[in-house]
């Protein structure tokens, strides 16, 4: 087979082993199967491969947390407690058998698998130390391909050189790779390291300085307890072993960023160990790991479908398991949804685990079981459970946050959409008439509140199935919240009332309390959050100067079988008819005396009527003859009369009517008593609204600024005076305007500054980055005055998140313009220079150096800190460099003792027996190969060696040799592989 072909056929070859690894992973949607194993540390597990946990017998030893990894099938292949790794059948793992972790920590370990569809064998195992010290947190690949498949684990790297003994993992956004994440020792940092699709661990993590001080203030401190992911890579928590506290934290997993934190629990919590979610990432739960044996610890639920920070501390629910002698210890979740509870007590082995069965539920509705889980009695725990990546134990199914709610659509898809072909949901709610749908982002109104729904949904990719569920609860709402439109009278105030189900409340003024109150006209809002149901209502109040100014007219007659209204047309008022009723008109259809009281803030008129119905009552029209209206308020005519027919001018032939639009309209109502005509202009404005900018800028000199931007208004007047839609300016500073039309009035002030010609634009100094992606903010943060900008870059903002390179940027405005330089460059690599040879000789020594000064610290691998090292052996010598940006490099060189030979001959030797000089010996350095001939002054051979240990003693092959002149011959050939012959005479003296 020629080249070309051969290529040909492996091109074939890769491709066809890339389409079978990569449709295969993509078909494994949830990868629950991952956890389907769980090893404890006193040899024994669970089994969920069935569904429901059964127990199950692996050799692992140890006290605390430790890790485990099935294969696609579900198979257990790998577990370790951090200081030792085995194979699915029980077997240390070549290589595994001193691992840098600790068996003791909370956290020990975790594994993972490539991400890499072209590296499917290959894994991660990652292990954490014990009390924050010693040697932090590595990572070990193992390559399953060797060892007859079933693992060879490789040199470990390290990540943090002191690290607690918080270690927790989560897929990354893409659907592939994987974040891991740990918290270094003394400080607030918490290190995110990415596994991408590529399976390449990348050793520099995301660094984020957030929450508390993890600090090492006691023989245990900060260090111990775990933390977690929420199963959907949205939330982090930890526990904090030594101070009780646990901080909540929101979680990027597309960037790897850890943020917000929130403090759930502090000092006056005892000693915090586990902390876990719920399968669908809506509750946190932790223990307390202290008993004093006079009351039970508590376990604590917080549900986190809140919309502040206030809202989620108070949805905190505390429960116990009433015994005194057991803590809680561990939380992990199971692929069953459920969390399953180990205890300490006191270093008595534990024959059962507890169980919360329904974790996703509020309070009691947990379900939560002392003893649900009950393990054999020759495989008792000692308080640890088994770390898995969170996103192994997803429910599979998100929805909208605050569309869960009574009336609105719930917004669903799938978690992970990498491979999806198709998509069925079934929503659990048949009465509702849609009760599923084939979308993939797919969305339901549910038919009852106050229940919960089984929401189902399974997914197909190829021949390929997997099914999700989820419960997902309704609530219910009160829409008209704060009640209708309502008034406040001119110098006094009214009380708006927002409680509702002791619901968190945000006011539109910025109120959290269930009520506000105002004196002044205009529309107020609360937004209403209760769980995860999140809405808005609002009201418009409007300020009145007095009561209702109103006449119900003559007494009069209407004609029989006629209805007559009477409609007073009042604004801003409530209606109070004699019947009870409260309709803004009332309809006559018998003889009698009647009467309103209309009440608005200011208080309460009254007028009354008699109507008599005879044969001869006409309809009655009583149009305003010009009328403006606001667009916020519908305008209603009524004009019913009983067996009558509507002619309107522009074709309408109904009796009632909202109007929308400005016009001239009139009508024609004809019934049997007589037929009559109104006519009214009516104008409809929309509310008054602002366009002006919050700064403007002033040229100086003979410069005049109009200014305009205020829409829909009748009246515009401004603080230098002008009544108008603009106003000009001559002098800076700070401005008013009000503008009114009959929805109201607004106003708005703006300033106007005075240009400085010889202002400098300041967008940041020239910095130097660590890497030519890493992004830098750089703009115009001072922002003095109102400009638009330019960036070489084609960017009009003005601050930007730049990476290495030149950017100029143009801000400019009326006045003029000003520009703005900066470079970003990129660190130059620092290396460690090269000798001119790779050899060390026995007794030489070597200075080796960082190759640039630009060097801020340099630890060599024999622990010296400084620019060189001497070194006087053979092997790799490594450093870790910072160069003066603080930057990291890392590099290494290596030396070999392969060096030229050397011998040594005496010339004289004495073989007396006095125990001085008897044997005649050649002395040797890196010689490999030798031969070593003696002979007489005759020629005659008395010695032949190739051992250079062995000397002569002086006899011949017969007898004593004699006093005299001995001659040799030496051939050697040395480590280099160069030869050589050496000749020469010495004196044999008895």
């Amino acid at each position: 087979m020629n080249m070309k072909s051969a290529k040909k056929t492996l091109l074939k070859h890769i491709l066809l082993l890339f389409v079978v690894v990569f449709l295969g992973d993509l078909t494994s949607f949830g990868q629950a199967f991952r956890a389907n194993h769980w090893v404890f540390p006193n040899e024994h597990g669970l089994d969920f491969s069935g569904g429901a946990p059964v127990t199950s017998l692996d050799s692992l030893t140890g006290i605390s947390g430790t890790s485990a990894i099935s294969n696609q099938n579900g198979d257990l292949i790998l577990y370790s407690n951090g200081e030792k790794v085995w194979d699915g059948n029980g077997d240390i793992v070549p290589g595994g058998n001193n691992l840098l972790g600790d068996k003791e920590s909370s956290q020990s370990s975790l594994l993972l698998p490539s991400p890499s569809i072209f590296n499917p064998t290959r894994y991660f195992l990652f292990t954490n130390d014990n009390y924050g010290v010693g040697n932090g947190l590595n990572v070990y690949e193992i390559e399953m391909s060797l060892n007859a498949g079933l693992g060879m684990v490789l040199a470990p790297t390290n990540l943090i050189d002191s690290s607690t003994e918080k270690l927790a993992a989560t897929k990354h956004a893409d659907d592939r790779g994987y974040w891991i994440v740990g918290h270094k020792t003394n400080s607030t940092e918490f290190h995110a390291f990415l596994l991408d699709n590529s399976g390449v661990l990348n050793t520099t993590p995301v660094v984020s300085s957030v929450g508390i001080l993890h600090t090492f203030a006691t023989a245990i401190g900060e260090m111990k307890g775990n933390m977690k992911i929420s199963p959907d890579g949205t939330k982090l928590a930890t526990a904090n072993f030594n101070s009780g506290t646990v901080q909540l934290f929101d979680f990027d997993n597309a960037t790897g960023i850890v943020s917000n934190p929130i403090t759930l629990s502090n000092a006056s919590t005892q000693f915090i160990h586990g902390v876990e979610f719920s399968a669908d990432s809506k509750k946190l739960y932790f223990g307390e790991d202290f008993t004093n044996f006079t009351s039970a610890s508590n376990m604590h639920c917080f549900d986190l479908d809140h919309v502040s920070e206030e809202c989620l501390l108070a949805s905190e629910y505390l429960f116990s398991h009433n015994d005194l002698f057991k803590a809680y210890k561990d939380l992990q979740l199971g692929i069953d949804k459920k969390i399953y509870v180990n205890f300490y007590e006191g270093g008595v082995p534990i024959d059962s685990l507890g169980v919360i069965n329904n974790p996703q539920l509020l309070g009691a509705s947990n379900n939560f079981q002392k003893n649900g889980q009950v393990v054999a009695n020759n495989m008792t725990t000692f308080g640890g459970l088994t770390n898995f990546a969170s996103s192994y134990l997803s429910d599979g199914i998100f929805f909208d946050f605050g569309t869960n709610c009574e009336g609105i659509a719930t917004l669903f898809r799938p978690e992970d959409t990498l491979g999806i072909d198709s998509a069925h949901w079934n929503f659990g709610d048949p009465t509702s008439g849609q009760n599923t749908s084939n979308s993939i982002f797919a969305s339901h109104i549910f038919s009852n509140a106050n229940d919960t729904f089984t929401v189902t949904l399974q997914v197909f990719s190829g021949t390929n199935t997997e099914t999700f569920t989820r419960d997902v609860f309704v609530w219910d709402r009160d829409l008209n919240l704060l009640g209708n439109d309502t008034t406040v009278c001119q110098g006094q105030s009214v009380t708006l009332d927002g409680n509702w189900y002791n619901a968190c409340l945000n006011w539109s003024n910025g109120s959290t309390n269930n009520t506000i109150s105002t004196n002044q006209e205009g529309w107020y809002w609360v937004d209403v959050s209760y769980q995860s149901c999140f809405w808005r209502d609002s009201v418009f109040v409007t300020e009145v100067a007095d009561v209702p100014q109103f006449e119900l007219g003559a007494d009069t007659a209407v004609c029989l079988g006629v209805s007559f209204v009477i409609d007073p047309d009042l604004q801003n008022a409530f209606y109070n008819w004699q019947d009870g009723s409260n309709d803004t008109t009332f309809t006559i259809n018998s003889s009698g005396i009647y009467w309103l009281e209309a009440s608005n803030a200011c208080g309460t008129a009254a007028d009354t009527i008699v109507v008599t119905i005879n044969q001869a009552a006409q309809p009655l029209l009583n149009f305003p003859s010009d009328t403006i209206s606001c667009d916020t308020i519908p305008l209603t005519f009524d004009v019913t009369f009983l067996g009558a027919s509507y002619n309107w001018n522009d074709g309408f032939n109904g009796s009632i009517r909202t109007f929308q639009n400005s016009g001239n309209y009139s009508v024609t109502v004809s019934n049997a008593c007589a037929t009559v005509s109104d006519t009214m202009s009516l104008t409809i404005q929309e509310p008054v609204i602002s366009n002006l900018l919050e700064r403007y800028v002033f040229c100086g000199g003979n410069d005049t600024l109009a200014v305009s931007g205020i829409v829909n208004s009748t009246l515009t007047a401004w603080s230098n005076g002008v009544i108008g839609d603009t106003t000009k300016l001559t002098e800076s500073g700070v401005f008013t305007v009000i503008g009114n039309n009959v929805c109201g009035a607004l106003t708005d002030t703006f300033s106007v500054l005075d240009w400085d010609t010889n202002y400098t634009l300041q967008i940041g100094k020239d910095t130097t980055v660590c890497n030519e992606s890493t992004p830098v903010s750089i703009g115009d943060t001072l922002q003095n005055f109102p400009f638009s900008y330019s960036w070489n870059t084609n960017e009009t903002e003005p601050i930007l998140n730049a990476v290495a390179g030149d950017y100029t940027v143009t801000a400019s405005n009326r006045c003029g313009s000003v520009d703005g330089f900066i470079s970003i460059k990129t660190a130059n690599p620092i290396g460690i220079e090269p000798p001119s040879d790779l050899i060390i000789c026995p007794g030489e020594s070597k200075l080796i150096a960082i190759e640039n000064v630009e060097v801020q610290s340099a630890i060599w691998s024999e622990g010296t800190d400084s620019i060189s090292v001497l070194i006087s052996a053979p092997g790799t010598y490594s450093a870790n460099i910072i160069d003066t940006n603080g930057c990291y490099f890392y590099d290494e060189i290596s030396f070999t003792d392969s060096c030229p030979g050397k011998i040594k001959v005496p010339n004289v030797f004495t073989p007396n027996s006095d125990g001085i000089n008897d044997e005649y010996c050649v002395q040797l350095e890196n010689v490999v190969d030798f031969t070593f001939s003696i002979y007489d002054r005759w020629g005659h051979q008395v010695f032949l060696s190739e051992n250079s240990k062995q000397c002569w003693d002086g006899q011949s092959l017969i007898n004593k040799a004699a006093n005299g002149v001995y001659f040799y011959i030496l051939d050697t050939t040395d480590a280099l592989g160069e030869t050589a012959s050496y000749r020469g005479s010495f004196t044999l003296l008895r």
